[in-house]
């Protein structure tokens, strides 16, 4: 169990100064008439006992006014802000110190503790920032999530877990642990801290579960009149994950809260967001549009505004950096007379150089290892002469034509991962028909496993350390 500090605050709000020059009598007159306390409570505490995540329980206690008078009641509030009375808890007539809050309560942000008598409440305010105590989940083998995205507008995105101690693959786990679907059209997953996001864009939801795949919530983001705006691609950064939204935003999640926080204008239809430097970086495709886009937003995670746009190649959607923060971009070009391009780009510079170029590219990075899949299409658009190129990302130079070693085929290769803990590779395969297939292969290139898996199109590994 992890026990998290909790913070008390106790503040003094618009309490009523009277002044002989300022005040008019009809002002003076108003305020008896309305006869409300004056006095607030302080030294406001509370610690949760709830151990489920967004869920809070235990006992707010506080100090009474020096004077309790005018006053017969305090009401116990919930509030999201510090300000509003959003949810009422309950109210302990004056002479009780304290309120004992039920288990399985919803999380907010504050609780409210407000002095009251028969005229009505006070209108200054003492409240308390509330901090989630939650209980680790059971304990989790250092296994993947394999997350299946599924036909588009099909709702039939998927997820399953691999343990590669026992090589047992459960399918369709989120199903099975939240009694539901994950949805239409995943399109991205990442494990942060002790939590599991999942960018779902066809329904416009971010799933956020625990590392037992059990929702701890969803969001549904919208512009300002009320438009789904299609999460897409996320990542992390100093305790904050952000998220790219389709309609040309990135978005800020607060991982206690788990609400999106923040929003600001990139450019349009961005895919990927990576982090170099103390920076984001934002792939903007510019999908939707008839001319592609050829920029990366730069945007500063505190400020949380775009400083500038560098230009790349066309359609840039995937990235990984290296440690010199070099980032490498694959551009989609624009399916035409255009082709794919790996793009090596120098952000300090603001230069790129083209690293391959062929009609598909995929990439994954490990300990700058890059590990890239490129094909061309056939008169069907089928991948064909596949090559599995490793590349040194420090020494800038391709080290093998194929990182499969053992003599392994894998065919329609459509997603490339690489784990971060041990540089295991996985390659999603997907013929858009049946369900996909997930290759493990280790870092000296030879075949661990192939899985068959519960959904189609594998576009996303989780991994737990």
């Amino acid at each position: 169990m992890k026990t998290r500090n909790f913070l008390y605050l106790s503040t003094l709000c618009a309490l009523m100064s009277f002044s002989f020059v300022a005040c008019s009598d009809d002002d003076d007159d108003n305020n008896r008439q309305e006869g409300v306390p004056s006095g607030v409570v302080t030294d406001v505490k509370f610690t949760d006992t709830d151990k489920n995540a967004s869920k809070i329980g235990g006992t707010v206690s506080w100090t009474a006014p020096s004077s309790v008078a005018d006053i017969t009641k305090y009401v116990i509030y919930l509030s999201a802000d510090g300000n509003g009375k959003d949810s009422k808890l309950g109210e302990v007539a004056v002479g009780t110190n304290s309120y004992t809050i039920p288990a399985d309560t919803d999380f907010a942000s504050y609780i409210l503790v407000i002095t009251a008598n028969a005229k009505g409440e006070s209108n200054a305010i003492a409240k308390i920032q509330v901090t989630d105590l939650t209980e680790e989940p059971a304990p989790v083998l250092p296994g993947v999530y394999f997350m299946n995205s599924g036909k588009w507008q099909s709702n039939n995105a998927t997820l399953d877990y691999y343990d590669p101690n026992t090589k047992e693959l459960k399918t369709k786990v989120f199903a099975s642990a939240n009694g539901r679907g994950l949805g239409d059209t995943a399109n991205d997953i990442m494990v942060y801290g002790s939590k599991m996001y999942i960018a779902v864009s066809e329904s416009n939801t971010i799933e956020i579960t625990d590392l037992n795949a059990k929702s701890l919530k969803s969001i549904a983001p919208k512009d300002e009149v009320g438009q789904p705006q299609s999460p897409r691609y996320l990542a992390a950064y100093e305790g904050k994950v952000y998220v790219t939204l389709f309609d040309g935003h990135l978005a800020e999640i607060d991982t206690t809260s788990m609400e999106i926080t923040k929003q600001t204008e990139v450019g349009p239809n961005p895919y990927q967001v990576r982090e170099v430097g103390g920076k984001l970086y934002v792939a903007n495709s510019g999908g939707y549009n008839p001319v592609k886009d050829s920029t990366l937003s730069v945007v500063d995670p505190v400020a949380f505004t775009e400083e500038k746009k560098i230009v790349v190649g066309v359609n840039p959607m995937y990235m990984g950096a290296d440690s010199d923060g070099e980032l490498y971009v694959v551009c989609g070009g624009n399916f035409a007379d255009i082709k794919a391009s790996l793009q090596r780009v120098d952000v300090k510079a603001e230069t790129s150089t083209t690293v391959y170029t062929n009609d598909n590219i995929m990439i994954g990075i490990a300990d700058d290892k890059l590990y890239v899949v490129h094909s061309e299409n056939d008169a069907n658009w089928k991948p064909v002469n596949t090559q599995f190129v490793a590349y040194d990302a420090k020494a800038d130079q391709e080290l093998s034509k194929n990182f499969i070693t053992d003599g392994t085929v894998v065919n329609d290769a459509y997603y490339l991962s690489v784990s971060p803990y041990t540089g295991d590779i996985y390659i999603g395969t997907s013929d858009y028909t049946n369900t996909g297939d997930m290759f493990i292969f280790s870092a000296e290139g030879k075949k661990i496993d192939q899985l068959s898996l519960s959904g189609l199109n594998p576009m996303g590994v989780g991994f737990l350390k």
